[in-house]
This record gives C-alpha cells, sequence and structure tokens, in this order.
C-alpha cells in the first residue's frame, strides 16, 4: 500500500510513479485497487464550482494537476489485465473523472 498521508510518495509526481511501477514489477501483485481523490471530481464539488468561479478555478487547477496520476492509473490498470491479474479503480459512481475518455 502507498499513501501520500503515510509514505510521503505523491502520485501526481512522475517520479514517485516510477517508484510504485519498480514495486508493482518486483511484487507482482495479484490484485491492486487504484483508489484516487475524488474531490476535485465529485458532484458536489461541480455544484459548489458552478457557483463560485474561484471554486472552479481551484477545481480545474487540481483535475488538470491529477490528470497524468489518472492516465497512469488506466495504463496501469490495463497492463495488470494483460497479464491476468486484478485491477480495481475506485471513485464514486457519480464521479466526473469517470467520464474522461481514457478511463
Amino acid at each position: 500500500p502507498t499513501d501520500i498521508l503515510s509514505d510521503g510518495l505523491d502520485l501526481t509526481k512522475e517520479s514517485d510513479r516510477r517508484i510504485i511501477d519498480a514495486r508493482i514489477t518486483e511484487e507482482d501483485p495479484f490484485c491492486i485497487v487504484f483508489p484516487f481523490p475524488c474531490g476535485p471530481w465529485n458532484s458536489l464539488t461541480e455544484f459548489n464550482a458552478v457557483r463560485f468561479p474561484q471554486v472552479r478555478e481551484r477545481v480545474d487547477d487540481m483535475r488538470e494537476e491529477h490528470i497524468p496520476m489518472l492516465r497512469w492509473v488506466a495504463c496501469k490498470a490495463r497492463e495488470r489485465v494483460e497479464r491476468g491479474r486484478v485491477a480495481l479503480l475506485q471513485n464514486p459512481a457519480t464521479s466526473r473523472a469517470l467520464k474522461l475518455d481514457f478511463l
């Protein structure tokens, strides 16, 4: 497991994603769960972003920052499935991230 609060790895940073890539290659786990932050993607955040321009700007910035991480998650999930493993992406069913074409 990895979590920015417990080990400091920040998956929005390419260098930290490479650390996890190496760990996945080394350990070859059967199942990986990829939870990603729902804050900038959930419907309540979208509601506030529509109402308040300053919230919209912050949400847009956070989403932009998350895109490389989400592309990586999608790629890792596909790689794991191709290897006969299980990959689960965890976010609310109403997540705007799930509407991204690569997810």
